[in-house]
């Protein structure tokens, strides 16, 4: 009997990094928010925004899209590319803030499910989200993975040396997850939250995150 081969690392070359993935799973996904760690590609040379997102044995968990010619920031998280399941929606609550976004978080029915606001003041030394519960409760912060780090990447030439990375931790600090730009000429980033094996932190939540950290922060 021919041995099966290991499957290949999703970090190295994954079989399907962009271009036409495929639509139809294979392995129907129950739930594909279950992952602890997400892989996300930008789709190149497309017009708006648009991510895939794997888990770490490349199979396809959703499509996210941000259509263009729209004077808020909207996104669309489907089932896949054909856009016939909606499982969340993420909105820009105002298209006339420039500094303080805010954005609202929603399921497949519409209903909140968290709110993101970025701290724009702060943002100009420190890149910095803060996430609320639908009762206004803060329970998570994102920001630059560190303070130094921040400074250079504004005030010296050494700042394109530095990918920008971020962080994700609870109110009181401790450390639940990272989003990491890998090292690629396009964008291709890894969401970990599996420092947060409670999950305290709905992943649904956590990827809603991702997107604003790439696409608001216009990396």
């Amino acid at each position: 009997m021919q041995s099966q081969q290991p499957p290949q690392s999703p970090y190295s070359s994954p079989p399907q990094p962009y271009g036409q993935p495929q639509v139809a799973r294979a392995v129907p996904i129950a739930d594909p928010f279950q992952h602890d760690k997400f892989l996300i590609n930008q789709k190149v040379l497309s017009l708006g925004s648009k991510y895939y997102v794997y888990n770490e044995a490349n199979q396809p968990l959703f499509f996210i899209e941000r259509p263009v010619l729209r004077i808020k920031m909207l996104f669309g998280i489907f089932t896949d590319e054909s856009k016939t399941q909606k499982l969340l929606s993420l909105d820009q609550d105002s298209a006339w803030t420039i500094i303080n976004y805010g954005f609202t978080l929603r399921d497949a029915s519409e209903q909140p499910i968290a709110y993101f606001k970025r701290q724009g003041y702060l943002s100009m030394l420190r890149r910095t989200w803060k996430i609320f519960d639908v009762q206004g409760q803060e329970i998570a912060q994102a920001h630059e993975d560190s303070w130094w780090k921040a400074i250079l990447r504004r005030f010296t030439d050494l700042g394109p040396l530095f990918r920008t990375n971020f962080v994700v931790t609870r109110p009181d600090g401790t450390l639940i997850g990272e989003f990491i730009r890998r090292f690629t000429i396009t964008d291709k980033y890894v969401l970990d939250m599996t420092k947060d094996p409670q999950r305290t932190l709905d992943r649904r939540i956590a990827v809603g995150l991702a997107v604003l950290l790439d696409n608001a922060e216009h990396r």
